[in-house]
């Protein structure tokens, strides 16, 4: 998949409010960890909102390279969890880095969202001004964001799906994610 102009100019945007991502990044990029933007900002980046809506950027880091991104940032993980979701996190400026996210239901875990293979051969990635960003598929956005999901998530879920989604590949992730709700 490739951006189109008004997804271009909407990743722009992000990085013009939060211009620390820019560093971060590069960094990112430099160090060949496995990254890209997700959740919230890629779904933005896709379908588009009220800018005004985004008060931060989710970063999502594979749980094999989280060693290097403590290095990097000099920020060591913190486990944080809510009635619906747990994961590790490190919130550095405005920039929310998220690993070992699982959606669950009491001590039931509906998806454990991690990082494969097919994430990577579908992920987007945009070089602007000399930085290299890799943004996670739509279809990892919607796996991620569908499963015992808030109301924003399922308005993002619905915008997404009106862009037209790989279903193949959304089974394919759902199933690597441990989901088991047929489509």
């Amino acid at each position: 998949m490739k951006l189109e102009e008004k997804q271009i100019s909407r990743l722009q945007e992000v990085i013009e409010k939060f211009p620390e991502l820019k560093e971060v990044a590069w960094k990112l990029s430099e160090s060949g960890i496995f990254w890209a933007l997700a959740s919230g900002t890629a779904a933005y980046i896709y379908a588009g909102g009220k800018k005004d809506d985004l008060d931060d950027v989710d970063l999502w880091i594979a749980a094999e390279d989280k060693g290097v991104v403590t290095e990097i940032l000099g920020e060591e993980w913190q486990g944080q969890s809510s009635p619906n979701h747990m994961a590790e996190n490190i919130a550095f400026d405005s920039l929310d880095f998220f690993t070992n996210c699982r959606k669950i239901r009491g001590e039931e875990v509906l998806l454990d969202y991690r990082w494969t293979k097919s994430v990577d051969e579908h992920l987007v990635e945009v070089s602007l001004d000399g930085v290299d960003y890799q943004i996670v598929s739509p279809e990892d956005v919607v796996v991620l964001k569908m499963v015992n999901s808030r109301e924003k998530d399922q308005k993002d879920v619905l915008a997404l799906e009106k862009m037209g989604l790989d279903k193949k590949y959304l089974r394919q992730r759902l199933a690597e994610c441990g989901v088991t709700i047929v489509f």
